[in-house]
């Protein structure tokens, strides 16, 4: 502790200031890890790997947040390559659902798909399923536009996730250092 002109103690200030504004650094920076993780597929219906007696009406794929249904896609393609998803996916709460159209035959199905993440960021994957039973051969087939492998663009990019949390400590440093300064100058 210093001593001031008349001779009573003075606490260092800088010292005390120092240490709130790394408590408080440190306090914004932990949570950076999480906050920039993207969503993690946790489930799909029907069970990746599974087997199941006939095509489900719909697919669904739940993710441990709720992702962004712009620029979501989700296509159920047979050994032939023919996309069997009716419609755009929808996202309701953490599932992503796709209808599937009526009349696949039976067999191995490739779900591949492509969300955009709770945080921006696009994500995809894909999963295989079997189905015992299905429509005769020549009952139903997808149409050429279904077929075709979907184009799409990516959604305009967003900030990136951790300009917040830095942009936070940045101000808290300018505003640590203009106290420091103002004590200081209240003390001289």
């Amino acid at each position: 502790m210093n001593q001031d002109t008349t001779g009573r103690l003075r606490r260092p200030t800088t010292s005390r200031a120092g240490a709130v504004l790394a408590a408080v650094l440190l306090a914004l920076l932990v949570p950076i890890g999480a906050a920039s993780a993207h969503d993690t597929l946790v489930s799909t219906d029907p069970a990746t790997g599974s087997t199941v007696q006939e095509m489900p009406q719909k697919i669904g794929l739940t993710y441990d947040n709720i992702p962004i249904a712009m620029g979501s896609e989700i296509r159920v393609v047979d050994a032939d390559g023919n996309n069997w998803a009716q419609g755009a996916p929808k996202v309701t709460n953490r599932v992503v659902g796709q209808k599937v159209q009526p009349g696949t035959p039976a067999g191995t199905y490739t779900v591949q798909w492509r969300v955009v993440s709770s945080d921006g960021h696009p994500i995809q994957g894909t999963f295989t399923f079997t189905t015992e039973t299905g429509a005769e051969p020549g009952a139903a087939t997808p149409s050429a536009a279904d077929a075709a492998p979907a184009q799409h663009t990516d959604p305009a990019p967003g900030l990136p996730p951790w300009v917040i949390p830095v942009g936070v400590a940045v101000l808290i440093l300018i505003g640590a250092g203009g106290v420091i300064a103002w004590r200081r100058l209240g003390t001289d």
